[in-house]
């Protein structure tokens, strides 16, 4: 069974917070001389992260995913 494409599964929210996090710490260490601005950079390499991960799952014209579930 899958979930349907416009509902948001909880878990890949807790993940995307994650990466959002770590990306936006990461970031904050390497720019240290522009403080806050770690936090939006890592925003952006998440939301880069997650349209790559995203535009590699897209449906194939059978309308499977490259996942095996």
């Amino acid at each position: 069974m899958t979930t349907p494409p416009t509902q948001r599964r909880p878990e890949n929210l807790i993940v995307w917070g994650a990466i959002f996090i770590v990306f936006g710490a990461i970031a904050t260490v390497v720019l240290t001389d522009f403080p806050g601005w770690g936090f939006i950079a890592g925003g952006i390499l998440a939301t880069v992260a997650g349209i790559a991960w995203l535009h590699s799952r897209r449906r194939r014209a059978d309308g499977r995913t490259s996942d095996v579930s």
